[in-house]
């Protein structure tokens, strides 16, 4: 036999070899038991905001949140979220709670105070869905629960900044309307303020159209704008404290903060942000004029929500503050000297600590019933001027 012929069998017999090899391996996995499937399920998290996600204040810092939440919620479960802006009527909200719920969303968030009535009237016809309101104040149904965020503590430490910084003695606030988180920033703020710098003064009282806030005469100035999407109102609010020498202005709500901004912009008024950090995206020449901002990290308090609602309780109450991460203060660098920073991140920390005390002004949810009764009364007048 020739060596050709010799090879030519061996080769045929590993062939055949590998052929048969091939064909066992083949059989064996197709033998074998398929591996358990691992099925984590899904969990469908919706979101109403009542303004647009862009307006560098509630609604941007709710749905920045949201984003949050759902990229880090609870490690290997799948989430689906799905979220609707502009929404702030009572005939639209409930409408968006229906079509969520027909569409299998279990847990549902409202991002205002103008969700507490709506999501109460609904929460009772749809008993295995949860909802949380965020600046809600009755959590009495059982899948009904409220959040807040501690403005009093960033009040404080803002305040104190705006005190350092200003050159005329004379700062100013501009807010949506004088509710909850935005009543509650105030009376900390000017205090923080007077303790940063004993020329600013100021008296905190009873106002004459009902409620309490800083009183004329001081030097510093507040406007309840009175609806929070009145951008030219706010904007105008913003020039007419520029003409009273004011220098350092605060800004808190949903669009009238865009307007603020933008009367601040154009007579060079310093800025200080509430909700998320305005230096990051701010319009075009603000840059140069914020000077920090209380940062709001509302998923904080979601994900304490959603692991509650994971473990049976459905009604709580939550805050977002210092201590649980749910407040940052985040300082523009670049516009504040590195001595005031120093200043201010120490009066933070003693906030934090409890070293200094701030006043939560009644807050809904820890038992003030005039506090809850007063916001639920201006909650109702603008949500019957909406409809």
């Amino acid at each position: 036999m020739s060596n050709q012929s010799k090879n030519m069998k061996t080769i045929a017999a590993i062939v055949i070899v590998i052929i048969v090899v091939v064909a066992a391996v083949a059989y064996y996995l197709t033998m074998m038991p398929s591996a358990p499937t691992t099925t984590t399920g899904q969990v469908k998290i919706a979101m109403i905001l009542p303004g647009r996600t862009d307006d560098l204040a509630w609604n941007q810092a709710g749905y920045n949140s949201f984003t949050d939440l759902l990229t880090g919620y609870n490690e290997g479960i799948n989430t689906c979220g799905c979220w609707v802006q502009n929404h702030m009527e009572k005939a639209q909200i409930q409408a968006d709670v229906r079509d969520f719920v027909s569409r299998g969303y279990k847990i549902i968030i409202g991002h205002g105070f103008e969700f507490q009535v709506p999501l109460q009237e609904l929460a009772p016809q749809y008993p295995d869905v949860s909802f949380l309101v965020v600046g809600g104040w009755n959590n009495s149904l059982p899948n009904l629960a409220i959040a807040d965020v501690r403005t009093d503590q960033t009040g404080y430490v803002l305040g104190y900044l705006a005190g350092k910084m200003t050159q005329s003695n004379k700062i100013g606030y501009i807010m949506g309307a004088r509710v909850a988180e935005l009543a509650r920033f105030e009376p900390n703020f000017a205090k923080g303020a007077s303790d940063a710098n004993p020329s600013i003064t100021y008296s905190y009282g009873a106002l004459p159209g009902g409620g309490n806030g800083i009183l004329p005469g001081g030097t510093i100035s507040v406007v309840a704008v009175g609806d929070f999407h009145d951008l030219q109102g706010a904007k105008a609010d913003a020039e007419l404290m520029a003409s009273q020498n004011i220098d350092v202005l605060a800004v808190m709500g949903d669009g009238v903060v865009r307007g603020a901004i933008e009367g601040a912009i154009d007579k060079n008024i310093k800025l200080i942000g509430n909700g998320i950090d305005i230096a990051d995206a701010p319009p075009v020449g603000a840059e140069k004029l914020v000077l920090g901002s209380g940062s709001w990290k509302w998923d904080t308090v979601m994900k304490a929500w959603t692991a509650d609602v994971a473990a049976g309780k459905r009604n709580g109450k939550y805050w977002a503050d210092f201590t649980n991460g749910g407040l940052e203060i985040e300082l523009n660098k670049d516009n504040v000297p590195a001595s005031v920073q120093q200043d201010v991140m120490g009066v933070e920390a003693q906030v934090k600590s409890g070293g200094i005390k701030t006043d939560p002004l009644g807050p809904l949810m820890i038992g003030n019933p005039l506090a809850a009764l007063q916001t639920d009364f201006i909650a109702l007048v603008l949500q019957r001027a909406r409809e």
